[in-house]
């Protein structure tokens, strides 16, 4: 039975106007277990204070951690798992190449383990080709109720080494540099680190550019067209059969066409501008918290099935913003609506995304609004003909 009313979601208050083919037999434990106790070495560089550089036991690799971490072998194997005072874990092991799967397969076989309802990162937030220093990589994000994941294949020769760096949502983005910088320093097959990679500091070579997608079993993927606006500073891919309703310069609605089911599965995207405090993080849950107050005081027995930060990649650019999703009663109608927040960078702004549709046919069209929402690029600011 179709619903009687397209529900696009409130206006925003003008007062708030964010194994891979080979066994990986823990990615990154839980809790460290050192075999043996791990010996650095001193290395004197030219300009800068002496570094620490460790070297496998098998002397495969080497690499510089980062300072004031504690370094664990499984004996037995090549790996190695770096642990940080800051909160966060390093994992690097390495297996052999298998010269019939690409990196793209080995990631799939690490995901088909590691990912999706019921395992330790039920959500992927994206995956491409890269490079790291000078060979070719794979890498791809996953996200959980506690932690932000980051995993990357670098294929050396007839190894694939699997770094993944794993750190608490909040946390994510101020020590993603380390990770960078750890990967900087690795050199396979000799003793001595890049000399210019100091510890704590540095940055991978800058990843490919990522290739669009659209597509999949859901219901009318296919051909896409592209929203840009400059008001809006960003694009966003959406199904060719669908429409977009522009209500205002600042807010969007994207649907299937009437006499559909597609027309009740609605996706709206709203730039606002938020308390300015100083502090983006307190100003997306400011939104954040407005948006809640909407869903409890607009509606009848609203439940909150998802509550956490979100990483949104896409073209190279990271953003932390914050998800939300609640099922709730409207016009004697059960709905589902999955709301995400992302801070616009360099600006007092934001953006709110927002997936809505009957619960009989949200899952239906969920797949599609995902899409909708990974393909979306933010400008940079300089790019925007509107700054509030």
């Amino acid at each position: 039975m179709k619903p009687s009313t397209q529900l696009s979601g409130w206006a925003i208050p003008g007062c708030v106007a964010m194994a891979l083919g080979m066994t990986l037999v823990a990615p990154v434990p839980a809790v460290a277990q050192p075999s043996q106790q791990i010996q650095l070495t001193q290395q004197s560089q030219p300009k800068r204070a002496a570094v620490k550089v460790y070297t496998h036991s098998s002397g495969a690799f080497s690499l510089i951690p980062p300072q004031g971490s504690q370094l664990a072998e499984r004996q037995g194997a090549l790996s190695v798992t770096i642990r940080s005072p800051k909160g966060y874990m390093i994992s690097i092991q390495g297996g052999a190449d298998r010269g019939d799967m690409t990196l793209a397969q080995r990631m799939a076989a690490f995901e088909e383990q590691n990912v999706g309802e019921g395992k330790r990162w039920p959500r992927k937030l994206g995956g491409r080709e890269t490079q790291v220093n000078e060979y070719p990589a794979f890498e791809a994000l996953y996200l959980s109720d506690t932690e932000a994941a980051r995993a990357t294949i670098i294929r050396v020769a007839n190894i694939d080494y699997v770094f993944i760096f794993v750190a608490p949502p909040a946390n994510y983005a101020a020590e993603l540099g380390e990770y960078f910088a750890v990967m900087a320093s690795f050199h396979p097959g000799g003793s001595v680190a890049p000399a210019s990679a100091p510890a704590g500091h540095g940055q991978a070579a800058p990843p490919a550019q990522e290739s669009e997608r659209y597509g999949g079993a859901a219901p009318n993927a296919g051909r896409v067209m592209m929203f840009a606006d400059a008001d809006f500073g960003l694009t966003l891919n959406y199904p060719a059969d669908w429409v977009a309703n522009r209500s205002s310069r600042t807010s969007v609605l994207f649907s299937g066409r009437e006499g559909t089911d597609a027309y009740y599965a609605t996706v709206k995207l709203d730039r606002i501008a938020v308390p300015a405090h100083g502090d983006m993080n307190q100003s997306l849950m400011d939104v954040v918290g407005d948006l809640r107050h909407q869903i409890n005081t607009g509606t009848r027995d609203p439940v909150f099935l998802l509550d956490r930060p979100h990483h949104h990649m896409h073209g190279g650019t990271e953003l932390i913003g914050h998800e939300v999703l609640a099922a709730f009663t409207y016009r004697d109608q059960r709905f589902r609506r999955w709301i995400v927040v992302l801070p616009r960078p360099a600006m007092a702004e934001a953006y709110v995304w927002t997936y809505t549709a009957p619960d009989a046919t949200f899952d239906k069209y969920r797949e599609i609004a995902s899409q909708m929402l990974d393909s979306l690029a933010i400008s940079a600011p300089e790019t925007a003909a509107t700054k509030f």
